[in-house]
């Protein structure tokens, strides 16, 4: 059987941007689920150095509708990583540095990036990558950086096969776990939503999680 990446990039990574298209493009810095959390990291750090010195990569980012409103908001340098070839080409369109590959295959040099932002890919990525994802994630952020996380959320793993692909499954857990069992990396903040309208809901089905995790390696231990 095909790993799931290698079914998005043969074409479902473009069947998804066909399906989301209308709502990624309509999505604005303001109406962004994250968009609360990266006002609460952004604007303290870059009083400490000029903006365009910070570096933010979104794995995931479909066709750059994100990172591109990051960069007009918060004047940040962005990149991304995604496996569709078209939503690639729409965003290098726009002039984004947007890479096509995976998760577990980062093309950018170690230690790069001061905020990585998982936007709402890893319950589509191999479940038996995940630690080559998180360790990728790893090399490219800085000793001091930010890691930011927002997917379907499950106190335990729960696999469902996917409705808009035969031989690919969802995968919902707590993602934040990839991270935080390293002694590098802290938890700043954890907040459950409803996947639909992002109210407080109860109903464990419709749970997705923001994760902001703080990556800190002390260089005199």
């Amino acid at each position: 059987m095909s790993k799931q990446k290698q079914i998005f990039l043969d074409g479902e990574g473009d069947a998804w941007l066909r399906r989301n298209k209308s709502g990624v493009d309509k999505r604005s810095m303001e109406s962004d689920p994250l968009f609360d959390i990266l006002q609460r990291v952004l604007p303290e750090n870059t009083q400490q150095a000029d903006a365009s010195s910070w570096k933010i990569l979104e794995i995931g980012c479909s066709n750059g509708n994100r990172i591109l409103n990051i960069h007009n908001y918060f004047g940040v340098s962005v990149a991304g990583v995604e496996p569709s070839t078209q939503a690639v080409e729409e965003a290098r369109r726009l002039g984004l540095d947007v890479k096509r590959s995976t998760a577990d295959q980062l093309p950018f040099e170690s230690k790069s990036f001061d905020l990585v932002i998982f936007g709402f890919c890893l319950y589509l990525c191999d479940v038996d990558e995940l630690f080559k994802i998180a360790s990728e994630a790893h090399r490219v952020l800085k000793d001091s950086s930010w890691l930011l996380i927002n997917d379907f959320f499950s106190r335990g793993l729960v696999q469902r096969n996917y409705v808009h692909r035969s031989g690919v499954k969802s995968s919902k857990m707590d993602y934040s776990k990839m991270f935080s069992w390293h002694p590098a990396y802290e938890v700043y903040h954890h907040q459950l939503l409803g996947h639909v309208g992002q109210e407080f809901v109860d109903d464990p089905q419709e749970w997705m999680a923001i994760t902001l995790l703080r990556k800190f390696i002390d260089q005199q231990t």
